[in-house]
């Protein structure tokens, strides 16, 4: 969720999906576009605690094994972080990938710094997936905490699923968004 808020800015002309209220979603819906458009590289940004909300994902997507996928979790050590920046569940133990080695990818490197990100990212062409990488991130200031209440969430934001399910059309089809 904290990646949704960026990426448009990052990369404005990329095709990306939200999976937003869907939390814990992004790895099965990155799959499906991954095995639908194997031409594509398909690249998941998931956060910690939405990825501990569908561990199972991990299995599944280890299991049809699309080369063409890459699964980078930010790992703020937050959870929830839309409403509250609260401790993850596990303290720090949860090691993603240990947990991604053994559903079956075969490729899960843990990342500490932005020169180890940028270092691995410029040899992902070459190397076939699925690829789990587990970023440490700090968490972002910004959000609510237990003494801020969450903002209100505008209709516009709650429409975006559908807006994104359309991108998802285009991207599996090459048919242009319409109304």
């Amino acid at each position: 969720m904290s990646t949704m808020k960026v990426f448009p800015t990052i990369a404005p002309d990329a095709y990306f999906v939200s999976s937003v209220p869907l939390m814990g979603g992004a790895g099965s819906i990155g799959m499906g576009i991954a095995i639908a458009r194997p031409d594509k590289q398909i690249w998941v940004l998931d956060g910690d605690a939405s990825l501990l909300m569908e561990l199972g994902s991990l299995v599944t997507i280890a299991e049809a094994a699309p080369q063409n996928f890459v699964h980078i979790l930010f790992n703020n050590q937050v959870q929830y972080g839309g409403t509250a920046n609260l401790d993850l569940p596990g303290g720090g133990r949860v090691d993603f990938s240990s947990m991604a080695v053994s559903a079956g990818y075969p490729i899960a490197r843990k990342i500490k710094s932005s020169h180890e990100l940028i270092e691995f990212i410029s040899s992902l062409k070459s190397i076939k997936g699925p690829i789990f990488l587990d970023v440490d991130v700090e968490p972002d200031a910004s959000y609510y905490d237990e003494n801020t209440p969450q903002k209100e969430i505008f209709d516009h934001q709650l429409h975006r699923m559908g807006e994104e399910a359309r991108r998802v059309k285009e991207i599996l089809t090459n048919i242009p968004l319409s109304d």
